[in-house]
């Protein structure tokens, strides 16, 4: 399977119960708050995944990938098993507001 998918794809991933799928909404918006956007519209039963909190603290850039162990910590938390759960990330980059 490729790393990018499609809807389609998501879609059919979805409805197949052979595998634990788990979404991801990585989505931040600069007009609107993160979280709020995430109660009104999310894929299905996605969890919020909030880039300000999981992200690398050493660095003063904003948004910086956090290191491994941080990562699957942070998944973890979520309920998410990031050795057997199947995960798709996706991030809405329509701009609300």
């Amino acid at each position: 399977m490729s790393t990018l998918i499609n809807c389609e794809t998501l879609n059919k991933m979805i409805n197949d119960n052979n595998f634990s799928l788990r979404i991801i909404d990585a989505t931040w918006i600069t007009s609107e708050d993160a979280l709020e956007n995430y109660k009104k519209q999310r894929i299905g039963n996605a969890c919020y995944f909030d880039i300000d909190e999981i992200c690398d603290q050493e660095t003063d850039l904003p948004h910086m990938l956090p290191n491994v162990d941080l990562f699957a910590n942070s998944l973890i938390k979520l309920g998410i098993n990031p050795k057997n759960d199947t995960i798709v990330i996706y991030g809405n980059n329509k701009f609300l507001g």
